[in-house]
């Protein structure tokens, strides 16, 4: 069933528990009903895919969201914003079952691309930079939302970190594109596997 009002599908979705049955969640953008530009969305849905609950986040800039997970007292939504001035940054939200904003982080400038439970019932991020040579990044997170370690993962040129992969034991896999450093400036599928010490 029509979400209603995306501008571009670009979305992520999850299934989730809801009492009675199962649902899912999306989060994407849309233009905004009232600040002007457009806001993160963050839509849930019946089994059959009625919507049930729909959210909006943002403020007079871009907003937007790129992926979700559910988490037990509500969901992590990644993306990115362009509020206050400071260009295109970096943005996680968690929020619970109703909607409402528990905590948000600004994680600089790029875009927020994945974001995954970690064994210890933090947050693990990963995503690009903003600049032309800025490597991709991975950000782990308390339950509460204090940033725990950041790594920088690349080379000479803008390099992103489009989905990352954690392993019940802890070991990290994300994956990306990863531009070649020679005159060529080739673009390369990038997969990487991180031991159980990384971030700590």
């Amino acid at each position: 069933m029509p979400a209603g009002g995306f501008e571009k599908p670009k979305l992520s979705c999850c299934s989730f528990e809801v009492p009675g049955g199962k649902g899912f969640a999306l989060v994407g953008y849309r233009e905004s009903y009232t600040n002007g530009g457009k806001d993160l969305w963050f839509v849930r849905t019946s089994p059959s895919g009625d919507m049930t609950d729909k959210y909006h986040y943002g403020g007079n800039a871009d907003d937007g969201g790129r992926a979700l997970v559910l988490l037990e007292d509500g969901f992590a939504l990644a993306g990115w914003t362009e509020e206050g001035g400071e260009g295109l940054q970096a943005w996680l939200l968690k929020v619970n079952p109703f909607g409402v904003v528990v905590w948000e982080q600004l994680l600089g400038p790029g875009i927020a691309c994945d974001v995954v439970l970690s064994p210890d019932g933090g947050l693990i991020v990963v995503g690009e930079g903003a600049d032309g040579d800025s490597d991709g990044l991975l950000i782990r997170f308390s339950e509460s939302g204090v940033k725990h370690w950041t790594g920088a993962y690349g080379g000479s040129n803008m390099d992103e970190l489009w989905t990352v992969f954690v392993e019940p034991e802890g070991n990290i896999t994300f994956a990306g594109t990863y531009h070649k450093g020679d005159l060529t400036k080739k673009e390369e599928m990038w997969l990487v596997k991180l031991g159980l010490e990384c971030g700590d």
